[in-house]
């Protein structure tokens, strides 16, 4: 019978009969034993050690679970295949993170930074401070959407627009090749030239530099239906990946020991209404003081003396708003977002108490 003519049902039968097929060798595999669920017949990849962004620029962003005593990668993994993201991430022994996109190879890490042990099994590694263990949960991934930017003048060698990297493609090159070699690379703005190169960038062209779209009209190598920028003239796109500038004074979130055992001791300020981050960093600076502290929305402290390592806790619990600006976060229930100033750190000598 011609395709066309068959029937709902028969349709339904034969793609019943296909997948039950496609299951045999799994199930011969396991000795004909039944899994608990299609996660169990998937292939999970571990992927590497990865930067993790501030709470405010997480690099797996689509959902986040702790478990303080059960965290295990396998634990992870179904969890988020569970809600449908194709990536998973553990981190600082009991921190789970889903995504449905990859994470850019430029935010890899050496392994050896992935040293927690997770919670629900001392034997294996949960990520660490700032650092995911991230994997494939076996569901297929989703590629970042690309926004189109326009055409824009370049200025050649020594004053290139996107001046992140470069890399000719003189066969293969079109805007999704350039588009996934920039997001691979951790970059957010990529862009076209010539017909062969791909030029990638952290900072956004300026507007003054856009030129007609009629520019860009070199065929890219790779496939001559579309366009690959010009001469002098870019193609460019975002990568989608959001990237928040990173606050180079921000050194992370610390436990704090309340009113009767304070961690930056030298001076404390109720701003409510108005703290943000600026704020506290620029009351201490003016202070003389080399480090600052927000804490529970709206409290600032400073402090001469840095922080000591062993109070550093989960940037996730600094999760308090800043009473100034809801879009920042501000420490949390004693726990303190520390910054430094710019002022240089005193150091205070150990006195000698006797024999």
């Amino acid at each position: 019978r011609p395709l066309q003519s068959r029937s709902p049902t028969y349709t339904v039968k034969m793609w019943f009969w296909t997948l039950q097929l496609a299951l045999v060798p799994v199930l011969a595999l396991g000795k004909c034993q039944p899994f608990d669920s299609l996660y169990d017949v998937l292939e999970t990849t571990y992927l590497g050690c990865y930067i993790d962004g501030h709470i405010e620029n997480r690099l797996l962003r689509g959902f986040h679970q702790d478990f303080p005593q059960t965290l295990t990668p396998n634990l992870c993994k179904k969890f988020c295949f569970d809600k449908g993201f194709a990536f998973a991430g553990t981190q600082y022994s009991y921190e789970c993170f889903c995504a449905k996109t990859r994470p850019p190879d430029g935010k890899k890490s050496a392994d050896d930074q992935c040293v927690s042990r997770c919670s629900g099994d001392q034997t294996k590694f949960c990520g660490g401070p700032n650092r995911l263990s991230i994997y494939s949960t076996g569901i297929q991934e989703q590629y970042q959407q690309q926004v189109y930017m326009g055409c824009f003048i370049d200025g050649g060698d020594g004053n290139r627009l996107l001046d992140g990297l470069k890399q000719n493609f003189p066969q293969s090159l079109t805007q999704d090749v350039c588009n996934k070699h920039c997001f691979d690379k951790g970059f957010e703005f990529a862009g076209t030239q010539y017909s062969v190169e791909c030029f990638c960038s952290s900072g956004k062209p300026p507007d003054n530099k856009k030129a007609p779209d009629n520019e860009c009209d070199a065929k890219c190598a790779g496939d001559h239906s579309k366009v690959c920028g010009g001469n002098n003239r870019l193609s460019v796109y975002t990568t989608g990946i959001e990237q928040t500038e990173a606050d180079p004074t921000y050194i992370g979130c610390y436990i704090d020991g309340g009113t009767e055992n304070r961690l930056l001791h030298g001076l404390m300020l109720n701003l409510q209404g108005t703290l943000t981050p600026d704020i506290c960093k620029k009351t201490c600076l003016e202070k003389g003081f080399a480090y600052a502290g927000t804490q529970y929305s709206y409290e600032c402290f400073c402090s001469r003396i840095r922080p000591p390592d062993s109070k550093k806790s989960s940037d996730s619990q600094c999760d308090s708003k800043c009473a100034g600006d809801n879009s920042k976060y501000c420490g949390g229930i004693n726990r303190l977002s520390v910054y430094t100033t710019g002022v240089k750190e005193t150091y205070v000598p150990g006195l000698y108490y006797g024999c």
